[in-house]
């Protein structure tokens, strides 16, 4: 049995319903999981892995997986388009933990311009 890629992203995205850089898999794409990400291209894990930020299952983690995380993404569509903001804002007013961008724990009007800024800079 052979585990690759896709496989990977069809148990993160297909079975546990969550987009690509969910290193936490807390179902949010957030500061969180770019701070793991940042510490693992830091100080190298003995042991890469999607927990600490191995996100290409390369068998390390580098800018590579950084280049992966992108909070801008917020439906998990592969794409940053203008669906993003809508599905943004219909979480922010709901206060679904998934809008909680900056992973502070709390969702806040500082999220929206922290969505926007992702948004704007592309991934």
């Amino acid at each position: 049995l052979i585990v690759d890629q896709s496989d990977v992203n069809e148990l993160v995205t297909g079975i546990l319903g969550t987009c690509a850089g969910d290193v936490n898999l807390d179902g949010a794409v957030n500061g969180l999981d770019a701070a793991i990400i940042d510490s693992s291209i830091a100080t190298p894990p003995a042991s890469p892995s999607w927990a600490n930020g191995d996100l290409n299952g390369d068998g390390v983690v580098d800018a590579a997986d950084r280049g992966l995380y992108c909070p801008a993404d917020i439906n998990c569509s592969g794409t940053v388009t203008v669906q993003d903001i809508f599905d943004f804002l219909s979480l922010y007013f709901a206060a679904a933990p998934k809008a909680d961008v900056n992973g502070s724990g709390t969702v806040t009007v500082q999220d929206i311009f922290d969505f926007l800024s992702g948004y704007f800079a592309g991934c």
